[in-house]
């Protein structure tokens, strides 16, 4: 009898196996070229959106123009969210506002002011007042800084610590100290055009100070302050 063409035994056996082994080396190496071919794709994508550049911020417009009686450093103020967080009440009318513009005629120096003032919550639950008074001249000078301090620093009898705020360019000064069994803190700045002034003040309590809390809300308050008075009044 003849014998039977093929592989039997332990050579079969070694072929099939050797042969899965192959196949499977195969489709790990197609399945690895894929996934380095798309991490290759992804890291050059990232790579090129790194690497674009994204340009120098877009530059404020200059403000040419203020339609009467639309602006009130007053009700913006009241807009800010740190102020917001202490805020308990207006205590004046808003009679003292005053835009010249609304009187007509573009000649001169247009005057927009007013003074403002509220009852805030700092420190926990110590209830004080705050007032705002603002001046900002269209088309003129505003008070110099040192005659701002000069009027508003008298309000403070004894003077504990007094410097300067950073965050307003165009200068910004405190004082703080007790007057008359008050405690008071008043800022004074000047944006562009515009001079203002910030006074607060609580009834002074032995081995207690605000100080802190006064000087953290008027570092977050003055930046919005200035944003506002920037993009708002004409230069």
């Amino acid at each position: 009898m003849s014998k039977k063409q093929g592989l039997h035994g332990i050579k079969a056996f070694l072929v099939v196996v050797g042969s899965g082994v192959a196949a499977g080396l195969l489709v790990v190496w197609i399945i690895s070229g894929i996934v380095k071919a798309f991490v290759s794709t992804a890291s050059e994508g990232l790579a090129g959106s790194a690497a674009t550049p994204v340009g120098p911020p877009p530059t404020k417009s200059p403000v040419s123009s203020l339609e009467p009686g639309s602006f009130d450093l007053c009700q913006d103020v009241e807009g800010v969210r740190a102020f917001g967080a202490v805020y308990q009440e207006r205590l004046d009318d808003g009679s003292n506002f005053v835009d010249t513009g609304l009187e007509g005629g573009s000649s001169g120096v247009r005057e927009i002011s007013n003074k403002c003032s509220w009852s805030i919550i700092v420190g926990g639950m110590v209830e004080s007042e705050m007032s705002l008074s603002y001046e900002s001249k269209i088309g003129g000078s505003p008070v110099g800084l040192e005659e701002l301090y000069e009027d508003a620093a008298p309000l403070v009898g004894e003077v504990l610590e007094e410097g300067d705020i950073g965050e307003l360019p165009d200068g910004g000064r405190y004082v703080y100290g007790v007057s008359g069994g008050d405690e008071i803190f008043i800022l004074v700045g000047v944006v562009k055009n515009t001079s203002f002034s910030f006074v607060f003040k609580n009834e002074a309590v032995s081995g207690e100070s605000l100080e802190t809390e006064y000087k953290a809300l008027v570092l977050q308050v003055i930046p919005v302050v200035r944003e506002i008075l920037d993009r708002s009044i004409p230069d």
